[in-house]
């Protein structure tokens, strides 16, 4: 990174950017920072492998509770609204 001494601005590398992608990427997967942290640090693409199929997983898991969720609250809506006609 470079920074201009008059304006303070601040430019980056195109790695920069690309490792920037990744970062935001992993984060909106909900990988902690630390996480990534280690990762970049490792640098090693079995173990980053590893981790984006765990989260895969977890995020598949969350979606079959919301799914759960929202069928039961379904299911009650419509029970309620039978008991009131």
């Amino acid at each position: 990174m470079n920074v201009d001494p008059v304006s303070g601005y601040r430019y980056y590398s195109i790695e920069q950017f690309e490792l920037l992608d990744i970062i935001y990427y992993l984060k909106s997967m909900g990988v902690p920072l630390k996480q990534i942290k280690l990762q970049l640090e490792k640098r090693n693409l079995d173990s980053f492998l590893d981790i984006l199929q765990k989260h895969k997983e977890d995020a598949e898991e969350k979606i079959r509770e919301l799914e759960s969720i929202s069928k039961h609250r379904i299911t009650e809506s419509k029970g309620k609204s039978h008991e009131s006609n």
